[in-house]
């Protein structure tokens, strides 16, 4: 499966017209992943932040003959912001592409990443695990015949795992919510993989 972060920026000279500019990109946000055929329960927000800039006091009034430079105001810098950070678990790699397209047309200005995992980890651990308990008493035979001696019990033995999880695609990035000309296309990796690593002790006699 595959895990997506969006975000989405609003500002506005209130609170309440930044935070409704940011409710109505995410309805249709959500509105849209659901469109795809992802669950609702798949689609989180995961953040949300609301903040207020205030502008500087007015350029001063020019003096003739100075070389200062020119006293400059983007309001695009100050009034109230709003930051949401939201995510979307997608089962059909399929539509990894079809969902960030359908995000950046819904609003949402930043894609955060895409990162993949396996939905069902614990099947696969185990499979791992029993492999290594047979590798670890392989080597152990091997070198207690070496020795001139044989196992005969095992002593202690624990055991730990780790699944990597790579992200593939993409760095973030800020978006204008425009139609997109070319459909988003994303790799999934050819492969994932799943670890256990075992420790195990034994006693060996002649």
């Amino acid at each position: 499966m595959a895990l997506l972060t969006f975000g989405i920026s609003s500002r506005a000279s209130t609170a309440q017209g930044a935070t409704s500019a940011n409710n109505t990109v995410y309805v249709r946000f959500s509105s849209g992943m659901r469109a795809l055929g992802i669950a609702a329960s798949d689609v989180k927000t995961t953040g949300y932040n609301l903040s207020y800039s205030a502008p500087p006091p007015p350029c001063p009034a020019g003096v003739a003959g100075s070389m200062a430079p020119p006293c400059e105001r983007n309001p695009q810098y100050y009034g109230y912001f709003v930051t949401r950070s939201a995510s979307v678990t997608v089962h059909k790699l399929e539509l990894v592409g079809k969902a960030i397209d359908t995000a950046v047309a819904s609003g949402v200005n930043n894609v955060q990443g895409v990162e993949y995992s396996i939905a069902d980890t614990k099947s696969y651990y185990l499979r791992a695990l029993g492999q290594a308990i047979v590798a670890a008493r392989t080597q152990a035979d091997v070198m207690a015949l070496a020795a001139g001696l044989h196992i005969v019990r095992v002593v202690s033995i624990s055991g730990s795992g780790a699944i990597p999880r790579p992200i593939v695609e993409t760095p973030m990035y800020r978006l204008a919510a425009a139609p997109i000309a070319q459909p988003t296309q994303i790799t999934p990796p050819s492969s994932l993989d799943v670890t256990a690593t075992v420790s195990v002790t034994y006693a060996a006699q002649p």
